[in-house]
């Protein structure tokens, strides 16, 4: 997939630039699913959602303001970065049924990665 966004509209596309949808007005930093049905994507200070790739079916994971930069292997959970106080920051998992499930995985001095992966 390709994505690119104004100002205000996130769009995501094929790479050959065909099937291109709106995935969500406001949001930022959109991540497709391993399995390529859903798309992570930041709504700030409103937290962490999915969406289908049709831009529908908008589902809040969490509601810390965070960034989203990996999905698990089999799809059931999403890594993502919160700034905390101080300059430091976490990486942490939320489960993406919508059960709001969180595991805090670090506590770092400094910055997290922002492209934390899973490792199989």
């Amino acid at each position: 997939y390709w994505h690119w966004w104004t100002q205000t509209t996130r769009r995501i596309s094929s790479a050959d630039g065909s099937g291109e949808v709106v995935v969500v007005t406001g949001g930022s930093a959109p991540l497709p699913s391993p399995d390529g049905q859903w798309i992570a994507v930041s709504q700030g200070a409103s937290g962490i959602a999915r969406v289908d790739t049709a831009g529908a079916n908008l589902l809040t994971l969490t509601t810390e303001q965070g960034t989203p930069c990996s999905w698990a292997p089999d799809g059931s959970e999403l890594l993502y970065v919160v700034e905390l106080p101080g300059g430091n920051s976490d990486i942490r998992a939320v489960t993406t049924d919508g059960s709001g499930t969180v595991r805090h995985l670090t506590d770092t001095a400094g910055s997290a990665a922002p492209w934390a992966s899973w490792r199989p």
